[in-house]
């Protein structure tokens, strides 16, 4: 039987508590995200840490991972964001009307362009 591990990440305030959560399918990532806003990126193999403060002004409540290593995340701040699994922001973040929920990476048929859906101001 293997052997567990367990490892303790810590967010880039000790006030600040997990919003958000969620591993990559694709790449040995997890992403957690905070109430305040701020991202942290671990990566499993090489066991390091990438905190991301202020990447959202508000606490992030949904994400997700695209299969070539895009994480898109929104928050109560109506911000969308769309980071690589280095915590580097690789477009500009978007505003919507109102508060985005359920996001999610869509398939393409054209590699190029990369679609995302989800609900805007529950509706």
């Amino acid at each position: 039987m293997g052997l567990r591990k367990f490892q303790d990440i810590e967010l880039a305030s000790n006030k600040d508590k997990a919003s958000y959560v969620g591993w990559s399918n694709t790449h040995p990532v997890l992403c957690i995200g905070s109430e305040k806003g701020s991202l942290v990126f671990y990566n499993r193999k090489s066991q390091r840490k990438i905190p991301c403060i202020s990447k959202h002004g508000k606490k992030v409540t949904h994400g997700d991972w695209h299969p070539e290593g895009l994480l898109i995340t929104c928050s109560e701040d109506k911000l969308l964001t769309i980071s690589n699994q280095q915590g580097d922001t690789v477009q500009d973040s978007f505003i919507v009307k109102a508060e985005p929920t359920q996001i999610k990476w869509c398939p393409s048929n054209d590699p190029a362009k990369k679609v995302v859906t989800c609900i805007i101001g529950g509706k």
